[in-house]
């Protein structure tokens, strides 16, 4: 991986790498916060089920709690095998200085190119220490665990914040750092 390199790529590569490289030598590289994107759902489909069933089908649909990290193997099912891994980071696509926006159109930083998405669907900011997500007054919406955002107010990001954006793109919102530590761990 190149520190140009900010496209999506898939949850299994990108960890498998950090497995092999260490998280020093990521963090070096992808200092950023990720979002571990999972494959579009259809319509009507259940984004808050929490069930046994669920593990090894998506990570949204599962409460991450210390326990589950003890467990590399459990850990490793809670992440969809289709999952993609998006830097929240500026890639130089949008004009807009101190955002990373999010949304269909081919501008964007992170683009989903789906039906529900707006154009220009939602915009991460940086706040000190803190990232913040604010929707952009989208058709669809931006929900915050399982809260749909009002347009244009933002909202703190924790560790592991449960994002969607429109009807069907569901994500994880991870700290860097943290994320190196679940891909490590799960390496093991």
């Amino acid at each position: 991986m190149s520190t140009s390199d900010r496209e999506p790529r898939p949850f299994p590569e990108v960890s498998r790498l950090i497995g092999e490289q260490g998280a020093a030598r990521y963090l070096a590289a992808y200092p950023d916060p990720v979002l571990i994107l999972e494959p579009f759902r259809a319509p009507g489909t259940a984004l808050d089920q929490i069930d046994a069933s669920t593990f090894g089908q998506t990570t949204t649909d599962v409460i991450i709690t210390p326990e589950l990290f003890s467990n590399p193997a459990v850990s490793a099912a809670m992440v969809h095998p289709e999952a993609m891994v998006a830097w929240v980071s500026k890639t130089g696509r949008n004009p807009f200085p101190g955002m990373v926006t999010v949304g269909r159109a081919g501008n964007n930083d992170v683009i989903l190119p789906h039906g529900s998405i707006s154009k220009i669907h939602a915009i991460f900011h940086r706040h000190g220490v803190s990232w913040l997500i604010e929707d952009r007054g989208s058709t669809n919406g931006t929900y915050l665990d399982g809260v749909r955002l009002p347009a244009q107010e933002r909202r703190v990001l924790n560790d592991g914040s449960r994002l969607r954006f429109g009807e069907g793109s569901t994500a994880r919102f991870f700290e860097a750092e943290s994320f190196a530590d679940f891909c490590e761990l799960i390496a093991d």
